[in-house]
């Protein structure tokens, strides 16, 4: 997980559907939490200036919240 200009991006390993990536308000998380989300849409080649790279396929969820 990274913070960068307001938002939390966080790596989710999605079992069969296999890893992703998630943007949302910057959220207190550490390594090994489980999370749910809510909502969101996917956005393609998304260009982050801020974290100076380019995800191949990324959901901004409305919402992430801890279930550990």
């Amino acid at each position: 997980m990274t913070n960068a200009a307001g938002y939390s991006y966080i790596e989710v390993d999605g079992g069969v559907a296999g890893k992703q990536w998630l943007a949302a308000r910057v959220t207190p998380l550490k390594s090994g939490d489980v999370i749910t989300w809510g909502g969101g849409a996917t956005m393609r080649n998304f260009s982050s200036k801020a974290l100076n790279r380019t995800f191949e396929q990324i959901v901004f969820v409305g919402s992430v919240r801890v279930v550990n």
